[in-house]
């Protein structure tokens, strides 16, 4: 599932707070088996 998301040009795209080019490293932190990852990227936003 999410190894398309690197063929989207997501710095073509915007989001609340600016261009998108984040969005694919946001998903997959939300995604991690890692807490630590999970709970990190919840707190930068």
């Amino acid at each position: 599932m999410l190894e398309t998301l690197d063929s989207i040009p997501w710095s073509d795209l915007e989001h609340a707070y600016g261009e998108a080019s984040n969005v694919p490293d946001m998903i997959r932190g939300l995604v991690s088996p890692e807490p630590e990852i999970y709970w990190q990227l919840l707190r930068s936003y």
